[in-house]
This record gives C-alpha cells, structure tokens and sequence, in this order.
C-alpha cells in the first residue's frame, strides 16, 4: 500500500489522515492531526511520532496538536510542550508526558495524566480521572461524577457539576468544589478548601497525624499542614486522635480511628466518633449521636437529641430536652448490648431509655445459667412523671427488683435464672405503662372484635395474617407495626372510600394493597379514597403512638384500639 504524504504550510494545519498508511508533516506554526473521522480507536504517540489503528500505520512530523476519535483512544504526549490534546469520544486515555500540556477528556470516561510540568486538564463530559503529576496543575472535573488527583505540586482543582472526589497531594493545592456533593482532601501543604454548592466534605483519611478541624472559623491544622475550609458541611477525620468541631449550620462530623472529641456547636448536627474512645458533644440543636466501637462519652446537649453508644462501655448523658438514649449497637449483632455496661442519664425533659426494640432484647447474653451481671445498663436521674423505658415483649416478659433505692430489671427466663438488663438508680418503679413502653409484635391474627357494617358490605370480608415484614408496609409511618389485615372484592371498577368513623386509638394508619401485595394507597387519617378496578384488595389498619423525643419517629405499642366499625363504600 502505498503512503500518502501530507503536508502543511506556514501556518496553524489540521491534517486529517485518510485510509491506510500516511504521512503528516505540520511543517510551521502550530499543527493538528485530526482523527476524528477514523472509524475505530487510534493509538498515538508524539514521542515516537507514530498513530496506529483501523489498519493504519501513519507518521507524524512537527505535530503539536492532536485530535482523537470517536472511539476508545491511547494518545501519549511528547517530550515538549503539547499545545492540544483532544481525546474525543469515547473512553479514552491521555498521558502528556513531559512538557506544558493541555489536554482534553471531551467525551466519554476518561484517563487523562498530565505528566511532568505545570499542566491544564478538562475531563470535559463524563467520569473522568484527572492526574495532575509533578508541576503546577490546573484541572478542570467538567459534567459527571470525576475524580481530580493533584499529586505533586500546588494546583487548582476544580470540581464544576457532579459528585466528584478532589485530592491535593503534595504541595499547598486549592481544591473549588463546584456544583454536587464533593469529597475533598487537601493532601500535604497547606491548601485551600472550597466546597461550593451541595453537601461537600473535608476529608482527611490520609493525614499521618491527628488534625483539628474547626468549622467555625473555617480552619485545620496538625496533620500534613495547615488547611483553610469555606462552605464545608461535613468532616472527616484521620486515624489518629482528632479534634472535629462543627460551625453554626447543621454539620457531620466523623471521627473515624482514634479518641476523638466532636463537638456539634449550633443547630442540627450529626456526629459518629466510629473506631476509638471518643468524646461526643452535640450541645446545641437537635443531635444525632453516636459513639462507635470503643468506650465513648457521649453528651447531647440542648435540644431533643438521639444519642447511640455503640459498642464498648458507654457513657450517655442526654441534657436539657426530650432526649433518646440507647447504649448499644443495634445493627451489628445479633445479641446487642452483649459484654457491655453502659451508663444512661437522661435530664430535663421526657426522655426515653431504650433496653429493647422489635427484635432483640439488650444486654441479654442469650445464658440461661448466668444471671447477666456482666451485661446492663445503669440509668440514672429516671424521672417517673416524664420518662419511659422500652422493652421488647410484654409486661409478662419482665420482673422487678427492689435493691436499696435502686430498681433492677430483669428479663424473666421461665424458671431458669432470669437475665439483668437495667439497673435503675433510686428510682422506684413499677411494671406498667407509666414507666414503661412494651415494644411487641402481635404474632397471631387480629380482627375477632372489629366489625364491617352490613349495609355497606361489598363482599365476603376475612381476617387474615398479619404481613409485618412486608416490603410495602414499610412505607407506611412507624417500624413493625402490630395490625388488622383485611380483604374484600370488587366485581366491577369504582371509587372506593374505606373508613374507621369511630376508632378510639392514638393514631390509625390505613393501608391498601392489591392482590400482588403492592400498595395502592395508605393514610393516617381515618379514611382512604381511591379508584380500583375489578379485583381482590387488602386493608391494614394500624395504631400507633407518636414519641417526639424519638425524632418524629412512630412507635408502635400493643396494639389494641378497642372496638371499630370498618367501613367500606363505592361509588
């Protein structure tokens, strides 16, 4: 086959290569192979001077710009300064070499490296990676969720739209967030940290000492240099011992490893210490606590405040407000609270002691020839006429005990040695409702005293059994509800109002499902409106009591509304 020469002149040349094997030669001025019309991928290298693919073997001579294809493309720059790069579609990589480089991801998922010297990267569209190497940077992330790696030297680091993840490496970087919700890590040096427009994170996963974060006025230190944060709404931290403190709007601290100490400051604010022994502060606002593995304390504050100790010997102390305590880990084991002594204080305001949920009960360690005194929680400044304690069960499930001032309680294991669970300081309680809320699962069918008016019947009503783990009733408000499950038919379409007049719990929730167990429509009023077609339908009917202190969250009790009349019409 024979090559085709082309040649630019004395200026600025695009020189597009045709088929099979040819030859540009730029000539002067600054010159552009353009392969944007190749029809595959193309893999070029200013360094060799050679651009191979669909079959082609050309050679490039004084060529400063290059365009790619469509397609997937390797393009590696030169040992002088590429004045252009331009990948095109496609998933390309991009690799500048040595030199000044401007590179450009354009479309599609790219790897754009910018090698030795001071660089200019644009990912363009897409997931791009963007390396700044050795030298002064800038990158720029463009569309999509990207990933901008300063590495050496100080650089600017843009994010623009999309979720990116901006790290500085060596050097005093400035990392600019941009639109989304971004993760930046400055790196060594002392850097500049911008978190724009969404919920963007300062992170310091990979400082080699402890930090001290303060979002209030805006400041990091320790670590691998001194920081300057704007518009950060969460903190992470190292594997050492940190100090997190947030500023006046609602922040997330995470302490990670170490023995932290996280302060919340002002407003709502979410603060986990994670691994180590940790001092948790949320003082003001409504806090969302948590400790962690490890022996934490854990202080809420002002405010109604949720304070979880995890794993570890935990002290809780909920302050001023309608607080929650719970001192153990209730998602990662199956025997919660199992080795632990936790101390649970509550103080001013209805404050609510959780030793149980729907599915385990706390601080049992499941043996029934141990009375579980390694296992407990202490709860101290119990205030009858305001707080509660929940248990999993029932008041069957449960015994008191009386020693000096204090009250103990103890699961009740049915003749074997029962299982301490909670020690209540000089507070004497008794087993009911006042000072306790029993948090149950009804594992029978409901319904035997709920009526359907006669003249209003639509079809053959049946109790049913109760579908509590049900994809769709998790969507309805509250957790595990305890309910009566009902179905009814229709032969023909119509607007159909279901409807409890005359209920006399706390709060009825209405849910309606079809035959496939989807949910149609659900209400927490006392009737449901809705326009079926011919079929068989489902009715639940839950009650439940709403506990501020629990976050807005609805805590389903024993379920026992008394009589009702459901009602169901057509239209």
């Amino acid at each position: 086959m024979a090559t085709i020469f082309v040649r630019g002149g004395a200026g600025d040349d695009t020189l597009r290569s045709g088929t099979g094997n040819n030859q540009l030669l730029g000539g002067v001025g600054v010159d552009t192979a353009d392969y944007f019309s190749a029809t595959a991928g193309v893999t070029i290298n200013l360094a060799t001077g050679t651009a191979t693919g669909q079959g082609r073997n050309d050679v490039l001579l004084e060529i400063e710009r290059i365009v790619g294809s469509r397609f997937n493309d390797t393009i590696l720059g030169g040992a002088g300064n590429d004045f252009f790069i331009s990948a095109g579609d496609g998933n390309d990589f991009v690799n500048g070499e040595a030199g000044n480089d401007r590179l450009f991801g354009d479309n599609g998922n790219d790897t754009l490296l910018g090698g030795a010297n001071d660089d200019f990267i644009n990912g363009g569209y897409g997931n791009d990676s963007l390396l700044g190497g050795s030298g002064i940077d800038i990158l720029l992330g463009g569309a999509g969720n990207d990933q901008l790696f300063g590495e050496d030297g100080s650089d600017t680091l843009i994010s623009r739209e999309g979720n990116d993840t901006l790290l500085g490496g060596s050097g005093n970087d400035i990392l600019l967030g941009g639109d989304g919700d971004d993760q930046l890590q400055g790196g060594g040096g002392d850097d500049q940290l911008f978190g724009g427009t969404g919920i963007d994170t300062a992170d310091y996963l990979n400082a080699t000492a402890g930090v001290t974060v303060d979002l209030s006025t805006g400041t990091a230190s320790g670590g691998d240099g001194n920081d300057v944060l704007f518009n950060i709404e969460q903190v992470f931290g190292s594997s050492f011992n940190d100090s997190l403190i947030g500023g006046g709007s609602s922040d997330t601290l995470l302490g990670r490893g170490g023995n932290d100490t996280l302060l919340g400051g002002d407003s709502d604010d979410f603060l986990d210490g994670q691994e180590g022994n940790d001092l948790v502060l949320g003082e003001d606002g409504n806090d969302s606590l948590f400790g962690g593995a490890g022996n934490d304390q854990i202080e809420g504050g002002e405010g109604d405040d949720t304070l979880r100790g995890g794993v570890g010997n935990d002290t809780l102390l909920g302050g001023p407000g309608n607080d929650v305590l719970i001192g153990v880990d209730t998602n990662g084991s199956d025997s919660p609270g199992l080795g632990e002594v936790d101390t649970l204080t509550g103080g001013p305001g209805e404050d609510k002691f959780l030793l149980g949920d729907d599915t385990n009960v706390f601080y049992d360690d499941n043996n029934n020839g141990s009375s579980g005194l390694a296992d407990y929680a202490t709860i101290s400044g119990f205030n009858s006429n305001e707080d509660t304690i929940q248990l999993k069960g029932t008041l069957a499930d449960y015994r008191l005990q009386t020693v000096g001032a204090d009250t103990r309680v103890f699961l009740d294991n049915s003749g074997e040695l029962d299982e301490l669970v909670g020690v209540v300081q000089a507070s004497p309680l008794k087993l009911d409702s006042d000072d306790f809320l029993f948090y149950e699962k009804e594992d029978a069918a409901q319904g035997t005293n709920n009526t359907l008016a006669t003249a209003e019947k639509l079809g053959t009503l049946t109790s049913g059994s109760e579908v509590n783990t049900s994809a769709q009733l998790a969507r309805l408000p509250g957790n595990n509800p305890d309910f009566d499950f009902f179905t009814f038919s229709l032969a023909n379409p119509g607007t159909v109002t279901i409807s409890t007049p005359n209920y006399s719990g706390n709060y009825p929730v209405l849910g309606l499902f079809n035959s496939a167990g989807n949910l149609q429509s659900s209400s927490t009023s006392q009737s449901i409106t809705a326009s079926l077609g011919a079929g068989t339908y489902s009715i639940s009917v839950s009650d439940y009591d709403y506990f501020p202190q629990n976050g807005g969250i609805f805590s389903s009790g024993s379920f026992d509304p008394g009589s009702y009349t459901l009602g169901i019409t057509v239209a």
